[in-house]
């Protein structure tokens, strides 16, 4: 889905490092529960979902089905989206 990778070099800045908070490592920057939310809108202004086409599931569990896959598509493309810009990069010396 390249729409997702569209909206994490917009909307999510080069200088977050990791998707998820990581316990270890509080001083990392990470990707806020608001941008997700954010993110997750943008994506529905976009798409409609209907489960109409599905025995068994209503809208609401739909949604949060697709927001679930969709989140983890970012997350792939926030480390992939960033590696060309990363590696490439000059080493200071």
């Amino acid at each position: 889905m390249e729409h997702c990778g569209y909206l994490v070099r917009y909307r999510i800045l080069i200088s977050i490092h990791e998707w998820k908070q990581k316990i270890n490592a509080p001083d990392v920057s990470f990707v806020s529960h608001l941008d997700k939310n954010l993110l997750w809108n943008d994506i529905l202004q976009y798409f409609t979902l209907q489960a109409d086409n599905y025995d068994g599931i209503n809208d609401d569990e739909l949604k949060e089905l697709v927001r679930k896959w969709a989140l983890k598509k970012i997350a792939t493309q926030s480390r992939l989206g960033r590696k060309p810009y990363t590696t490439h990069m000059p080493r200071r010396t």
